[in-house]
């Protein structure tokens, strides 16, 4: 075992007969007490082992062996007046300039410094043509200390950046390839490239995985789209598809009125929706939700809208509901709740057929486009691609998406279908948060909650999120500027005032807006109007038009009075 103490005396006397005592100083640099303590770390480290023994490559990295006489000795004469520097700059530039210098960088300079004139057998370039040439390099000892990171296949930190460089290029290789990729793949690669670079003291710690995901902006996300080997295999074609049909649409437009340019698309919803994530108890093991019925969640039924270039969605949306036998019954139909914003219809799937696109061309779309001049934007469904659906519409043109780019290039898929789902979704989650005695899959229910949220979307206030859509898409050249989305107009708790601007709408007609909307859209159950008329009478008082108070007045009253809370 050694003493450390006798060590401590000796290393002084070592430095003592090194350095002359007029370099002694009193105050101690945040340097010297970093070569101190790696030192007493060096030292804690062999105090109780019977055998240990010193590398040179891994001994403390700080400053040059000035005792070693190196190659450099050689140059001839002119470049002995070169060294003038300090053992203070050479630790200095050896711990940060050094990691300025590319690999490639200090091959370059090694080599040229190392070539030799076949014909005298002498260097063929002196210290100052050197300098001249490499400029950066301001003494020699950076030559010995470039062959030992070349040896060592660079820097530390040279070896971060590679490892980072190989990680980020194999993931976006990955994810071109619509692979799935996680955590593990990350540490696995950042390993595979520190063993190759022989940086054996690297470990893809969690620490060191954080800090690459936020650099590199890679979170974990949920997947919402699977899709065919072959269709990654054919990605480059699919996406010069999509390049060329943008292109040659763009060339149309100018024909054309943007209230006039039109996408159509099928959006198919679940009886009951369901959010993907929940808030829960950090180390809960199973997140689960709860649902009215699982049936509900693999059936479905279709909606479909279509969206103009202005940004609004136009025409009544088109719902198509799943029926047993593929159709309704008198007596179902009788009792179905009527709505000018949807028009309805129902298949054994509650998908559409070919048969229901022509209903819809002649119910929807016929009605929409007129006479008008008008150019339509549809999938390649084989559903829409027949003549005859358009034929009653004779200046209609329909240009048709190319298969397998509407994530790309379809209006309504890159930005309006999801929020449309987002609507939908919170208000089955708001039913099942506060237990409400409401069955959103029965038909007529159905009904409703697509009218008011189709209603709801229409407003102008979704007008720039729907003309972003079309640009995100690419055919429109000016970014319409920023929007807010559906959680943000209809479910936030910002500014509860109204949210026009220098509001010129007098609190009666809103008033008089709300009860037609819930007297239209909402189950007479939950509408509470009593409320609404309450405050129509309130404003009607206040303006001295006391009759009309008195009549909002009674109505309140008796609603009250007649009031029955559901089971």
């Amino acid at each position: 075992m050694i003493n450390p103490h006798n060590v401590s005396r000796l290393v002084s006397n070592y430095i003592s007969e090194l350095l002359p005592s007029s370099n002694l100083t009193n105050a101690y640099t945040p340097r010297d007490e970093d070569v101190a303590r790696h030192i007493v770390h060096t030292i804690e480290s062999v105090l109780d082992c019977t055998h240990y023994s010193f590398e040179t490559e891994e001994t403390l990295d700080f400053i040059y062996n000035f005792g070693e006489q190196t190659e450099d000795t050689e140059i001839d004469s002119d470049d002995e007046n070169d060294e003038s520097y300090t053992e203070e700059d050479v630790e200095e530039k050896d711990n940060g300039l050094l990691n300025h210098f590319s690999l490639e960088y200090m091959q370059k300079a090694v080599d040229y410094y190392d070539e030799v004139n076949v014909n005298t057998g002498k260097k063929s370039h002196s210290w100052s043509s050197f300098q001249r040439r490499f400029r950066r390099i301001k003494d020699k000892n950076y030559i010995n200390r470039f062959r030992t990171y070349l040896q060592q296949k660079g820097t530390k930190k040279h070896k971060l950046e590679e490892i980072d460089a190989f990680v980020c290029s194999s993931f976006e290789k990955a994810r071109d390839q619509f692979l799935f990729t996680h955590d593990i793949q990350l540490r696995r690669w950042a390993l595979q490239k520190a063993h190759e670079l022989e940086e054996h003291s690297f470990l893809a710690s969690e620490k060191w995985l954080r800090n690459f995901k936020h650099r590199h902006g890679i979170c974990s996300r949920h997947v919402t789209k699977l899709v065919t080997m072959k269709e990654v295999e054919n990605v480059d074609t699919i996406n010069e598809s999509a390049e060329k049909f943008v292109s040659d649409v763009k060339k149309l437009l100018p024909s054309y009125n943007e209230s006039n340019v039109f996408n159509t698309d099928q959006l198919g919803l679940e009886l009951e929706m369901h959010s993907n994530r929940t808030l829960s108890f950090e180390g809960e093991k199973i997140a689960a939700a709860t649902v009215r019925s699982k049936h509900n969640i693999t059936h479905s039924y279709t909606v479909q809208p279509i969206l103009s270039m202005e940004g609004t969605p136009v025409g009544p949306l088109f719902l198509c509901l799943k029926e047993a036998n593929g159709h309704m019954s008198d007596n179902i139909k009788q009792n179905l709740f009527k709505t000018d914003n949807v028009v309805l219809t129902c298949s054994k799937s509650g998908k559409l057929t070919t048969s229901l696109v022509q209903y819809w061309s002649d119910n929807v779309l016929l009605p929409l486009v007129g006479n008008r001049k008008c150019i339509l934007l549809s999938d390649y469904w084989g559903g829409q691609r027949t003549d005859k659906l358009y034929e009653k519409m004779k200046h209609l043109k329909r240009v048709e998406i190319p298969k397998s780019t509407t994530s790309m290039i379809q209006p309504l898929d890159v930005g309006w279908n999801r929020q449309y789902k987002y609507f939908i979704r919170q208000m089955y989650d708001h039913v099942r948060l506060y237990d409400l005695d409401v069955n959103l899959a029965q038909r007529n229910n159905i009904i409703k909650m697509n009218s008011l949220a189709y209603n709801q979307m229409t407003s102008p206030k979704f007008k720039p999120m729907g003309r972003y859509a079309w640009y995100q898409s690419g055919y429109l050249e000016d970014n319409p500027g920023p929007f807010q989305n559906t959680k943000e107009l209809c479910f936030s708790f910002g500014d509860q005032r109204c949210s026009e601007f220098q509001c010129k709408i007098k609190a009666i007609e809103c008033f008089s807006k709300s009860l037609n909307i819930k007297l239209e859209h909402v189950p007479s159950t939950y509408r509470n109007l009593e409320r609404v008329y309450n405050n129509l009478g309130k404003i009607h008082r206040e303006q001295g038009d006391y009759k009309a108070a008195l009549i909002n007045y009674r109505k309140a009253l008796d609603m009250e009075l007649n009031y029955d809370s559901p089971e």
